[in-house]
């Protein structure tokens, strides 16, 4: 259904976000 697509979108952008915030830290402490 439209709600569980737009649930699994909300994780998965989430998801991404978390990442990219890794992603910064890490090249910051490189």
């Amino acid at each position: 259904t439209l709600g569980e697509l737009d649930e699994s979108v909300k994780k998965e952008l989430s998801h991404r976000s978390r990442a990219l915030e890794l992603a910064k830290i890490i090249l910051k402490t490189l």
